[in-house]
């Protein structure tokens, strides 16, 4: 994340004005807190880590639903055939309900 001159001085997450010069996520055109850009499932602090947006999980567009490296491996589903996790840039085919790798 990075310092940056601030557009808006409203946080996306918790409708707090930023700081003077403070630190702010940024994320999808919008203004985080550090304290307020947090995995929705853990709570941890994403800031600093690498961090995901499953477009299948996303149910508010609004209000994105960001997830930790672990907690998003949690939440995804798995190829039936090799039974690994899809990544965030895996090219999944569907056939007869079931997912699989594009590689099968």
């Amino acid at each position: 994340m990075i310092n940056v001159p601030i557009k808006t001085n409203i946080c996306k997450k918790c409708n707090n004005c930023f700081q003077h010069e403070e630190n702010i996520a940024l994320f999808k055109q919008h203004q985080y807190h550090f304290h307020c850009f947090l995995c929705i499932d853990c709570k941890k602090q994403l800031s600093h880590e690498s961090f995901y947006l499953d477009e299948k999980l996303q149910l508010d567009i609004s209000n994105p639903q960001i997830y930790c490296e672990t907690c998003y491996y949690k939440r995804c589903s798995s190829c039936i055939e090799c039974n690994q996790t899809f990544t965030p840039t895996s090219i999944i085919i569907e056939f007869q309900g079931q997912e699989y790798h594009n590689e099968w």
